[in-house]
């Protein structure tokens, strides 16, 4: 079975993904490659495609877009939408279930309507604090709260997949994994790159904006009736609402301010062009971003590590994998932020050079 899959547009270009990339096709091209797909081509059959359904005549192009397709280039990965820290993926829905499941929420995720359902975050925080919930603790409610704070998970990758696929865009399929060490679902949503700047936001605040009013009714149901369950629903998904907008992590909030600003990548330096204040607050988003990170892997490890030596005893050394793979896996991150860090500083006047007085030597 060849190893790309085709994402459609109606009037854009349209996706190729492949294991070594992915690549962008004019839709004649697309509709001839789609011919292809669940069968076994050989190199002849698929140069045939590309020979035929492009109007570019330079072979060698075709050549490289071989290769893509059946696997003999070289691995090469998009940097505007890694996750670098999330590992252990695995499947949980395909892309066919996802797209259904997601289609009724499409007319949810116009800019206006987003606009109006961001009130159920807010809907959200009441419900927790009107219900004066006590401190976390197992009991008959914890297993149907968090069932449904799960759908809610659920709820906001389906969210996410009906704001691209409205604005023609099929996404992939949702899947689970762990972010660092906390577990997280995700969708492959990477076409989003292909939108203007409005429709990236959309696709980034559509998943917490929706999960948030899920959690909002659940909150507001355990408020009016005393409904434990509902209760410690709302808790977690506010939580994680507020997790997910930080904008010091790879989640909706990193990539919605990376959005706003025009820069994807926040952590490397600003593109050039920018301007010194732009570079000043690029070097100070960093800075702050160094901060977050350095006190969360500083802090919560520890306080993993006593509940974790607590199961397994004294003697046992296997708990302190936990904090030893957690700086290990954040060693990248941090290189990258200091680089990005001193760029943008040096760009915004912080630089031996700009010290000089108006009489010095040039």
């Amino acid at each position: 079975m060849p190893g790309w899959r085709i994402l459609t547009h109606p009037t854009g270009p349209w996706i190729i993904h492949t294991d070594a990339g992915r690549v962008l096709v004019p839709a004649v091209l697309g509709r001839r490659l789609a011919a292809l797909e669940g069968r076994r081509p050989s190199r002849a059959e698929v140069l045939r495609s590309l020979r035929a359904g492009t109007p570019l005549g330079e072979d060698r192009l075709n050549h490289r877009l071989a290769d893509l397709l059946l696997g003999t280039a070289a691995p090469h990965r998009s940097r505007s939408r890694q996750r670098p820290a999330l590992w252990l993926r695995f499947p949980l829905l395909s892309a066919r279930w996802t797209e259904r499941l997601a289609r009724p929420l499409q007319p949810l995720t116009s800019g206006p309507r987003l606009a109006v359902l961001a009130a159920g975050i807010i809907l959200l925080v009441w419900s927790v604090v009107a219900a004066r919930p006590g401190p976390w603790a197992l009991g008959a409610d914890s297993v149907p709260g968090i069932a449904l704070f799960l759908i809610g998970g659920l709820c906001h990758e389906l969210a996410h997949a009906a704001a691209l696929a409205a604005q023609g865009y099929p996404a992939g399929g949702i899947g689970g994994g762990l972010l660092f060490v906390l577990p997280v679902l995700h969708n492959d949503v990477s076409a989003v790159t292909l939108l203007p700047r409005a429709g990236r936001l959309r696709v980034d605040l559509a998943g917490v904006v929706l999960q948030g009013c899920f959690g909002a009714v659940l909150g507001l149901a355990g408020w009016w009736v005393g409904w434990g369950a509902g209760t410690l629903a709302a808790q977690l998904t506010l939580v994680a609402v507020i997790w997910s907008l930080l904008p010091f992590i790879h989640s909706d909030g990193y990539h919605a301010l990376g959005d706003l600003v025009g820069s994807p990548g926040l952590d490397a330096p600003l593109p050039p062009g920018c301007s010194a204040r732009a570079c000043l607050a690029g070097a100070f988003y960093k800075l702050g971003n160094l901060g977050f990170l350095v006190l969360v892997t500083g802090l919560l490890p520890w306080r993993w590590l006593g509940g974790l030596r607590g199961l397994a005893g004294d003697g046992a050394w296997w708990p302190y994998l936990l904090p030893v793979g957690l700086w290990i896996m954040m060693v990248p991150r941090l290189r990258n932020l200091v680089t990005g860090l001193v760029a943008d500083g040096r760009r915004a006047g912080f630089s031996g050079s700009a010290g000089k007085g108006r009489g010095s030597p040039s």
